[in-house]
């Protein structure tokens, strides 16, 4: 007896046992690019200067009373993200940070998701590594991961629903149809270009709840009570409001041509702002780049993914059940029908309405489908007889693609954004030397720079600054804030350089009996 008590006592138990295990290298650098993404994102919040939509729809919506967040719609109105901003502004204050929060938010549920998708797909190796790289190191990503818009707060919401999607057909249950039913709705909530791909994810999901061959019975209880319903009711309650004062001209940012969307998202992917170093997107060399993009790159990633999802539709639909594919096909149809699906809307709500492609950040969500398909297809094609012949490109693209993403990793500035890069600082040197002036001031600005500088205005009281016109900077004025294409000013009207930021092109600038008098 004394001998199977100090055997027990010897021997490990499961708590200890795990804790011996190696660490696996691969999982262990996955979750430390995931953490430094978020750090990073982190100081981003904190440090960057606020931008001009990130102001405008602030002003417009936040710092009004709560029953505008309901009683009024445009494009940059994302519903759930300024009901959220509100709640974080009015426990905490005014300031880049709060106003950031929620995005903070949706990065560490995107994150999260990520890190669990990739390692489900890959398991310990090397890919899982390169999975989450490609996920979250995109820069028009990585931006949104902190900016203060909907965009990353609803692509963490949507990747959610996928792998809740993807874990019922595995396990099916009530609580991950209503986990996918909420994603979904939180997702368009957050920003309603998430209706896109949402839409066609639902109806498939919702046609594998109506087929599931394991749930005799309660295929119609599942589909209806635990996924449709829930889903219309949330989304129903947080946008029915707004909604009812959208029109079709509050759809006004986008292309005219599916070909120019697919090169901005390639240019603000791999080539989004210039560097002393790097080729600007205007280089004639980066130009021939992006169109081998445009017309080769990408319909060698949508095309497997098409046919890919063909074979997973057909699978499901013979055998009456997703979780007889494999783990990869299961996470293809529903990635898949995302990225073909939204891609089949766009072009139809061109024709019918005449809506304008997506430009930017109104096209996320093709960035990540189209990499998480892709990811998918490699996995699928483990399997193959030709795998090595698959894998040696995709080794040679996904590691070319992080090396650029690393190459323009930077945390000044949003890369749709960069001219408000240095607009705190412009604020700050006004607050200095504005007192000294006799009430009101005048300040010049470039239009573009006109929502960000009244931001600062209103948040630290300069009241001795009359409110910055977004006319333009040819006017009479105390101080001039110029960007580039107003920098004839200088010259014209005799001023003189205060501040000049090459990064954004700001200058700061006062006339020059101004200059004499102090």
């Amino acid at each position: 007896m004394a001998w199977r008590i100090v055997g027990r006592s010897l021997s490990p138990t499961p708590t200890q046992r795990n804790a011996l295990k190696p660490v696996d290298p691969n999982r262990f650098a996955a979750r430390l690019t995931a953490l430094l993404v978020f750090s990073l994102s982190l100081w981003r919040a904190g440090t960057q200067s606020i931008t001009a939509d990130e102001a405008f729809a602030y002003d417009l919506f936040v710092s009004s009373h709560p029953a505008k967040l309901f009683n009024h719609y445009d494009a940059s109105h994302h519903v759930l993200y300024a009901v959220l901003q509100k709640i974080s502004v009015t426990l905490l204050g005014v300031s880049e940070f709060t106003l950031r929060l929620p995005a903070l938010g949706g990065a560490v549920l995107y994150l999260t998701v990520v890190v669990r998708l990739c390692r489900r797909l890959f398991g310990p190796s090397p890919r899982l590594v390169l999975g989450v790289g490609l996920l979250t190191l995109n820069p028009l990503v990585f931006d949104f991961l902190s900016a203060a818009r909907g965009y990353g707060l609803a692509l963490a919401f949507f990747v959610w629903a996928l792998e809740q999607m993807w874990l019922w057909t595995d396990a099916p249950s009530e609580k991950r149809a209503y986990r996918a039913a909420a994603g979904l709705a939180l997702s368009v909530a957050s920003n309603l270009t998430f209706a896109i791909p949402s839409a066609p994810a639902a109806l498939v999901f919702l046609a594998a709840l109506l087929t599931d061959r394991r749930a005799v019975g309660k295929r119609w209880r599942m589909a209806v009570e635990c996924f449709l319903v829930p889903g219309l009711v949330i989304a129903f309650v947080i946008l029915v409001m707004p909604l009812v004062h959208a029109r079709r001209e509050h759809f006004y940012v986008g292309h005219l041509f599916l070909r120019e969307s697919l090169r901005a998202l390639a240019a603000l992917s791999l080539f989004p702002h210039p560097k002393p170093w790097a080729p600007s997107a205007d280089t004639p060399w980066v130009r021939a780049e992006l169109e081998l993009v445009q017309w080769l790159l990408v319909p060698a990633l949508i095309a497997p993914a098409g046919g890919a999802w063909l074979v997973a539709v057909w699978r499901a639909m013979v055998r009456k059940c997703a979780a007889n594919s494999g783990i990869a096909l299961r996470l293809h149809l529903f990635a898949g029908s995302a990225l073909l699906g939204a891609l089949g809307l766009l072009v139809l709500a061109r024709r019918l309405f005449g809506l304008p492609y997506p430009h930017g950040r109104t096209g996320l969500y093709l960035i990540v489908l189209t990499t998480l398909c892709a990811l998918t297809v490699w996995r699928l094609s483990d399997g193959w007889r030709f795998a090595r012949w698959i894998g040696i490109p995709a080794w040679a693209v996904s590691l070319a693609c992080i090396c650029q993403y690393l190459l323009f990793l930077q945390t000044r500035h949003y890369t749709e954004w960069r001219y408000d890069a240095s607009t705190r600082t412009v604020a700050t040197i006004l607050r200095t030397r504005g007192p000294a002036v006799a009430p009101p001031v005048r300040v010049a600005a470039s239009p573009f720079l006109e929502p960000s500088l009244n931001f600062y205005r209103r948040l630290w009281r300069l009241e001795w600054m009359a409110p910055i016109s977004w006319q333009g900077a040819d006017r009479d004025a105390a101080f001039y804030v110029l960007l580039t294409q107003d920098h004839a000013l200088i010259a014209r009207r005799r001023l003189e350089v205060l501040f000049r930021d090459p990064l954004s092109g700001v200058v700061l600038a006062v006339p020059r009996d101004r200059m004499a008098a102090q």
